[in-house]
């Protein structure tokens, strides 16, 4: 494992989506409140971010723009969690990015996680536990470091959307408090707008692949003709192993002060083989 002191050079520096009106599922990405390692689709707009840094020639740079480069990796702090819309991605199912000599912010140019090379360490900052893993895909709207000695590149392959009939869906606003499924499958977990809330997993038995909003996303934006379950956020996850496990839903206003009266929920979900 990488020591905190090599990597705390890292750590020194340590939303409001656009308005597109869209009734269909727009890939985003949901980042917690604070810094976080973000990249995505070229043209992603990151205005929502309070800060946008890249890492160029072994310093930290204020981003000159709020949009994304292809292959861009960047620091962003958020003032609040945020989910982004992501912007159209590349048509091809891999991308070749530079690597600079030394360290590299390399950002997932796809709205679907990307496999790094069999062989190359690439380090993500998890801000959900605050330290480094080191990670085979880096997640969608993320980005990771990688080392080069003396440059170079690396090719980012995406990872293929599972076919629709292979997806559990839970609408969190259900009563039902107990789901089944098989290891292998798709979980997409809805949560309405009408209480904003996260969702929590044991990553040993769900392992995330994506977010989004499906729906009138400019309801997000909180457009006076929208109402409230015009659009839905969701999470993706793949099933990993089998057993039972919960996923909790956190309702946002739990973390304000004073907190509110909201409770979480937890959903049983059985995995079986």
């Amino acid at each position: 494992m990488l020591k905190r002191g090599i990597v705390a050079v890292f750590l020194l520096l340590p939303l409001v989506p656009g308005a597109v009106r869209a009734q269909s599922s727009v890939p985003a990405s949901f980042y917690l409140t604070g810094w976080n390692m973000v990249g995505a689709p070229p043209g992603t707009d990151f205005s929502s971010a309070a800060a946008l840094f890249t890492y160029q020639n072994g310093a930290y740079v204020t981003s000159s723009s709020r949009t994304t480069a292809l292959c861009g990796g960047y620091w962003a702090y958020f003032n609040a969690n945020t989910l982004v819309p992501l912007a159209t991605p590349p048509t091809a199912a891999s991308m070749t990015c530079p690597l600079q000599a030394g360290w590299t912010m390399v950002g997932n140019p796809f709205d679907a996680p990307a496999t790094v090379p069999a062989g190359t360490t690439a380090w993500y900052w998890n801000p959900a536990i605050g330290q480094y893993q080191t990670v085979s895909q880096i997640p969608q709207g993320g980005s990771v470091w990688i080392y080069s000695t003396s440059g170079g590149s690396v090719t980012l392959a995406a990872v293929p959307s599972p076919p629709a009939a292979q997806t559990l869906i839970i609408n969190t606003q259900s009563p039902l408090s107990s789901y089944q499924t098989h290891v292998g499958m798709q979980v997409e977990v809805l949560v309405a707008p009408t209480v904003p809330s996260t969702v929590a997993v044991d990553s040993n038995y769900l392992q995330f692949t994506g977010s989004g909003i499906t729906g009138d996303i400019t309801c997000v934006n909180g457009t006076a003709s929208c109402a409230p379950g015009t659009y839905y956020s969701y999470w993706m996850y793949t099933a990993a192993r089998a057993g039972t496990t919960l996923i909790t839903v956190n309702p946002l206003c739990l973390q304000a002060t004073p907190p509110c009266g909201v409770p979480s929920r937890a959903i049983q979900l059985i995995i079986l083989p």
